[in-house]
């Protein structure tokens, strides 16, 4: 018996029951959803106008069926792709507030409830057993709502105007960018983007937005190989190979949030730590350095180093009378 079910699925569930029973009658297919005959009529008639479905009159009832040589195509998974699905949806739980997410749980819902009997217990009890991991936090309404304005405008190839707090300055800019897409992994839910101000591709993320706005300008997009992006190769700075000197207390929780690109540490005297980083990322390296202030020391190259001096000396000007 399959109740509360979407219309969509609903009719799925009646192909299937003609497929399996040959002949099946409008009430019994009304017993079977606890729903108004009526709710079966319309049905049918959605069905017959897509599929080779005949009626015929028995023991004074309308029964149905295929026309002869139709077959219904099979539509199974296995197990382990049925798991698949069920993690995908997951996955997407904290997304839920953007449509395209919440239309594709919602097909993942259609397409599990059609799976057999016994796949769909097998499914109850692998998941009495194994817990997937995931972030169930959802995603702002605010941000959730931008996130899908620009990926319609990525569709359109339709300019967005954004208003964001930098991470450098921690002041508020305005820039012009051509969407490329949405991306929704952690740590947090952000746009990739050209940037027109930096001639640059650039990640934006929604966190740090103050307001996103669509442009009646419009643009053909620039070279993106987004296969390789989502691959693992993030957009990027300038290359670097640093040298670094960390102090306690830092050194006693480095491994928590380690410096991209760490490729090896040294003990030093005084609980200290050497660092040898070698990372695609200049600036994020600039970033995770001036954020522990006198915890981190840079040695080399003397281009970071006076780098970081000009950060700190225009910081303590905010400061000075």
């Amino acid at each position: 018996m399959d109740t509360n079910l979407s219309q969509t699925l609903r009719q799925l569930k009646i192909l299937q029951l003609i497929s399996q029973r040959q002949l099946i009658s409008q009430r019994q297919l009304a017993d079977h959803f606890q729903v108004h005959a009526r709710t079966i009529n319309r049905d049918l008639a959605a069905l017959m106008e897509v599929f080779p479905i005949t009626s015929r009159w028995l023991n004074r009832q309308k029964h149905y069926t295929f026309m002869d040589g139709f077959q219904l195509p099979q539509f199974t998974f296995t197990l382990a792709e049925s798991m698949a699905l069920l993690l995908a949806k997951q996955l997407g739980q904290r997304l839920s507030g953007i449509s395209y997410f919440s239309a594709a749980a919602k097909s993942v819902d259609q397409i599990l409830a059609l799976l057999p009997a016994n796949y769909r217990r097998q499914l109850q009890q692998i998941q009495q057993v194994i817990a997937f991991k995931t972030d169930q936090t959802p995603v702002p309404p605010q941000q959730a709502h931008w996130a899908q304005i620009a990926s319609q405008a990525a569709l359109d190839r339709r300019c967005l105007q954004l208003v964001y707090l930098t991470t450098q300055t921690g002041q508020l800019n305005q820039r012009v960018v051509e969407p490329f897409f949405v991306n929704p992994e952690l740590p947090g839910i952000r746009l990739v983007a050209f940037c027109q101000l930096r001639q640059a591709n650039r990640e934006f993320l929604f966190s740090r937005m103050k307001s996103l706005s669509l442009l009646d300008q419009f643009f053909e997009p620039q070279p993106f190989d987004i296969d390789l992006y989502l691959s693992g190769s993030r957009i990027k700075d300038q290359p670097l190979t640093a040298k670094l000197v960390v102090s306690p207390p830092l050194t006693r929780w480095l491994d928590q949030d380690p410096p991209a690109g760490l490729k090896q540490q040294t003990p030093l005297a005084a609980d200290q730590l050497s660092l040898l980083v070698d990372t695609e990322g200049r600036k994020e390296l600039l970033y995770w350095v001036l954020k522990y202030g006198r915890l981190v020391e840079v040695i080399e190259p003397q281009s970071l180093r006076a780098e970081v001096m000009d950060q700190l000396q225009s910081t303590l000007k905010k400061y000075q009378p």
